[in-house]
């Protein structure tokens, strides 16, 4: 650097958060701070895709795979299978297969060839097919089918772009002293866009004759610039080869021998670690996952299609098969996974026996996959278990192509926007509805308002509140004890929550500072006008308001907070705010180790610099809190813009779901659930992984080029011939609308506080109790005669209809009460129905695990509780294990969640996973801590059901007891008792003191 002061202005420009090396960047204002829908090109039909599979050897291994986790096998692929689908001509090549030794080698090669045969196609120039009717279609139209503006030029606007850039012009002329400045470089951008714009404008009346340049037909007359962006060019228009899981499993196989391309100078991927890719690009081949569009296994896509499947069915036919064998082959193919350890298994001639088909990754299949294994085997002739696997792998490829053409067919006739041009469905749906809406977003370009309002990103609350309950009415049969009170367990669930929250007035531009945070300091009369503006400002209000407060909530509040306090905060809990149940936890069963990290808590404490959105802030106060500060104002535009695109999808969903059509059912309620994942995007968190090759001298000087870089974090071999380095990023633009995101989060939780607090409080009082929540759906316990009544009086609130009404809330188990639910802690509860049927959940571990884990872990807790006489474990089945868990009336999942409960016992579950080291797949066993009674987002009594919030005045009352010498257990009880003192009760509940310190 040329001096100190030099360097020093660098380091604090280009020091992003935390430690990193990076510039930050926001929209320039007049530049690209505003988005809406650009990608016209994405309209047009893509000219083919590769749909692909590859099928892998098992082979079996006993070793360990760092830590305590063990390796069970490799997978290396012993076969591909793959097909060109031709999209505007409906053509197919292949499916092509290969089974042998070096496959993916193999495939590198034969896509290589696959993708010249592609641009010879794509350099025929094919003439125009014109028709009379499309001649008159073009006379006529003076609209252009791909943006939809009219063929005109609008002068007017026009003449105030010229006006701008002469405005422009005069502001360079007083800051041409320093050509150099961020300000002179930011207004020559600006006149270059104006321009840019005033070039579009002046083309609007520029018709041109657009046609499709595979069959020649014509699409429809378009502006010459728009016709432009759906140019295709040999060996450079990306061609999608598209794998189901690509991300997860198929992309490492193809990373093992990518090198080989004649494009591997060219890979380029979306990287969400350093080995797991969204999408790769290597040259002209795009490969991205069909499972990032349908989150859901083949099988089931397969299912949801029903019999709509022609490509499968030509393709059999076509080889000579009869109707009955084409509709053997409509479903997804039952396969032995773990018993082809081999090629030698290929040569075998009979299909492997039933106990064969067991997988150590998903489990048994049924005796009916069996038989129809066995049926395909016959009716197709195979004569060893290699001919079964090209059946299998061909039809797996096959119903891929029949699924994403499906998905293709419904997005295009939805939104006219082609899903091979997307690397995601939410990529896909936030274009959709960009395009629907016609919106234009605008963007932060202050840096202290994207500060802000980051503040107010808080995620889905999760949480445990009482741990236990037990149900108690007619419904359950001879359980129900009349000589008790009539008692219910609900679990309800709002239905598409963010769907409702995206259909609120939502920000839209305009943002402005009302006031800032200098000005308020010590001005209470200013905060009060601001908190009354807030106070009164309506919902559909056309400007809303983001404030900053400090609060807090007045003891008499706390009681009827309890349960579910407002204001939710991320906050790191530290080991001195555990209660003496879960510090006896973590000493006993962690061995006094204690991470202190952030996590999203409801709690009676005070709130400083708490930035939330005005309906939030206006529930809020009305449910108690007291404002005792406004630090800043920020106002913004406002309208429902977001409102029609989610009511058609939801419309559309329900007409699907009314013609049994689950394929097209799916396909919209995904599309709303991803748009909202759009808004809520860190660029920050984005990264930046190279991949090259390893195999002569430039290819190490490149990668050392890397190396030397101050951005450079790590890197490493990737089998032979691949290197990999993880750079950091060197800029990032913050062009996200977080404000959407963040209302809309913000919106969601209103409504549940709102039906939480308006309805279930408001009814039935201290009779109701919250057991757990969880985004958007409660658990709670309710003395009441009769539940569904009560919900049947309120159909503006509930859904008992099946239909789909977005923030409805519908009964999650109907027609089958809840006669118990075991609530450990966030993400973890348990529930058994009166049919004695039950339903877990526990996030990070497999059912295949937990099953497993239940079924051996019961028996001691039966044999303790439950029976006189010691049994023999070791010589009972599993079928005769689950056969004495119902006779004597005990479920093996519910035992170990009354065990974790009540007996304080921690359960391990063996987790098995696939795996990638160096883009080597393996499978691999893990023993994960699966159920754990320490929940440190609530202070838990000693009763171990019990929970207050953290800040509640009885904790504190508590603590001070223990201070003077009282025994543990008598302050609890005293705490509970206590009756809040007098002057506590009659606290002063107006907002903002008029003397602030």
């Amino acid at each position: 650097w040329p001096s100190e002061a030099s360097l020093n202005h660098h380091q604090d420009y280009c020091h992003g958060l935390g430690e990193e090396c990076q510039i930050v960047k926001l929209p320039q204002k007049g530049v690209d701070d505003f988005m809406e829908f650009k990608n016209y090109g994405r309209m047009m039909n893509a000219l083919c895709v590769i749909i692909a599979d590859f099928e892998s050897d098992n082979k079996k291994c006993d070793e360990l795979y760092g830590g305590s986790m063990r390796k069970l096998a490799e997978q290396k692929a012993n076969s591909f299978c793959y097909l060109v689908h031709w999209i505007d001509t409906n053509e197919t090549w292949g499916p092509f297969l290969y089974r042998g030794e070096n496959a993916t080698q193999e495939f590198v090669r034969k896509i290589d060839q696959e993708l010249v045969e592609i641009n010879n196609v794509l350099t025929i120039k094919h003439e125009r097919k014109v028709t009379e009717e499309d001649k008159k279609n073009f006379a006529e139209s003076d609209t252009c089918w791909i943006c939809n503006g009219k063929f005109a030029v609008d002068r007017e606007a026009v003449a105030r772009l010229e006006k701008k850039i002469w405005v422009i012009n005069e502001k360079l002329k007083n800051s041409a002293k320093d050509s150099n400045s961020d300000e002179h470089k930011s207004l020559v951008t600006l006149i270059l866009k104006t321009t840019k714009e005033i070039e579009n404008l002046e083309s609007m009346d520029d018709k041109v004759w657009d046609h499709c340049h595979i069959t020649g037909k014509y699409r429809g007359s378009a502006h010459n610039s728009c016709n432009l962006k759906l140019r295709i060019e040999a060996w450079k228009t990306p061609i999608p080869v598209i794998f189901h899981n690509f991300r997860g499993y198929d992309s490492h196989l193809v990373c093992e021998s990518v090198r080989q391309s004649v494009n591997a100078h060219q890979i380029r991927v979306v990287a969400e670690t350093f080995e797991r890719y969204k999408t790769m690009k290597v040259g002209q081949l795009k490969y991205i996952d069909s499972q990032q569009f349908m989150n859901t296994s083949l099988a089931k896509l397969a299912e949801n299609l029903g019999t709509n499947k022609p490509i499968t069915k030509n393709h059999f036919k076509d080889l000579g098969y009869t109707d009955e064998h084409v509709d053997l082959i409509t479903r997804k193919g039952v396969y032995p996974y773990d018993y082809i350890d081999s090629h030698d298994r290929f040569l075998e001639t009979e299909l492997p026996p039933f106990h064969e088909f067991h997988s150590t990754l998903k489990g048994k299949i049924t005796q009916e996959d069996y038989e129809y294994a066995q049926k395909v085997w016959n009716e197709f002739g195979c004569k060893n278990l290699g001919e079964y696997h090209d059946i299998y792998l061909k039809l797996d490829v096959l119903l891929l192509t029949d699924v994403w053409t499906e998905f293709r067919k419904v997005s295009m006739e939805s939104d006219r926007l082609d899903p091979s041009h997307y690397t995601s469905l939410p990529a896909l749906s936030w274009d959709s509805m960009l395009k629907m809406t016609g919106v234009k977003i605008e963007l932060f370009t202050d840096m202290d308002m994207h500060d802000f309002i980051e503040k107010a990103k808080r995620g889905g609350l999760s949480m445990a509140v009482h741990r236990y309950f037990q149900a108690n009415n007619p419904k359950m049969g001879e359980t129900f004890n009349p000589s008790k009170p009539t008692s219910w367990i609900s679990y309800v669930d709002a239905t598409n929550l963010y769907g409702w929250g995206m259909s609120e007035y939502l920000p839209i531009g305009d943002y402005k500072w009302e006031v800032s945070r200098k000005y308020l300091k010590g001005r209470p009369d200013a905060q009060k006008k601001w908190l009354d503006i807030a106070l009164r400002t309506k919902a559909d209000s056309r400007r809303g308001l983001y404030l900053g407060v400090n609060s807090h909530f007045p003891y008499k509040t706390h009681d009827y907070l309890s349960d579910l306090p407002p204001a939710v905060e991320n906050i790191a809990v530290g080991k001195d705010w555990l209660s003496p149940y879960n510090a006896e936890l973590v000493e006993d069963i962690d061995e006094g180790r204690f991470a202190k990290t952030e996590k999203l808590i409801p709690h009676l404490g005070k709130r400083n610099y708490y930035v939330i959105h005005y309906r939030e802030l206006q529930y809020y106060v009305k449910l108690g809190m007291i404002v005792d500060e406004v630090t800043e104002v920020l106002s913004f535009e406002q309208s429902n813009w977001l409102a029609p695109y989610i009511a058609l999808n939801t419309e559309k969903r329900n007409e699907a779901k009314k013609a049994g059509n689950t394929f097209l059912s799916d396909f919209y309620k995904l599309k709303n659930n991803a748009c909202y994942g759009k808004t809520m995007e860190n660029v920050r968190k984005y990264q930046d992984v190279k991949l090259m090759r390893n195999i002569n001298e430039r290819d190490e000087r490149a990668f050392l080029n890397k190396v030397r870089s101050p951005r450079f974090k790590y890197g490493r071999q990737l089998g032979n011939t691949l290197i990999g380095a993880h750079m950091g990023k060197a800029s990032v633009t913050l062009n996200k609308p977080i404000i959407i995101g963040a209302s809309v989060l913000g919106l969601s939780k209103l409504h549940m506080y709102e039906f939480w607090y308006g309805y279930v409080k408001e009814k039935y009082g201290s009779k109701a109790r919250l057991g757990y929540m969880d985004t958007d759906s409660f658990i709670y316990h309710a003395e009441t005669e009769d539940i569904y009544k009560d919900m049947a009086e309120r159909p503006d609130l509930f859904n008992l209809n099946g239909d789909t009404t977005v923030g409805k809330f519908k009964d999650e188990t109907p027609g089958n009460v809840i006669t118990e639910s075991y609530h450990i802690r966030a993400k973890s509860y348990h529930y058994v129905l009166a049919d004695k049927s039950t339903q877990s959940k526990h996030k990070g571990v497999s059912k295949k695990g937990m099953s497993e884990m239940a079924t051996n872990s019961y028996m001691p807790a039966l044999e303790g509780s439950l029976l006189d006489d010691p049994i023999d474990r070791s010589s009972m089945t599993e079928h005769e294990a689950r056969d004495l868990a119902m006779r004597t009336k005990a479920d093996p999942m519910t035992l170990v969640y009354r065990d974790c409960l009540f007996g304080k016992e921690v359960f391990h579950a063996k987790n098995v996973s696939i795996r990638s080291k160096d883009h080597i797949l393996s499978l691999v066993e893990s023993k994960k801590k699966a159920l754990c009674p320490i929940d440190t987002k609530r202070w838990i009594l000693s009763d171990g059901i019990t929970t207050l919030p953290y800040g509640h005045w009885r904790n504190m009352i508590y603590k001070n007891m223990v201070k003077d010498g009282i025994p543990h257990e008598e302050a609890e009880k005293r705490a509970i008792r206590a009756k809040l003192p007098e002057k506590y009760q009659n606290e002063s509940t107006s907002h903002i003191a008029s003397s602030q310190q």
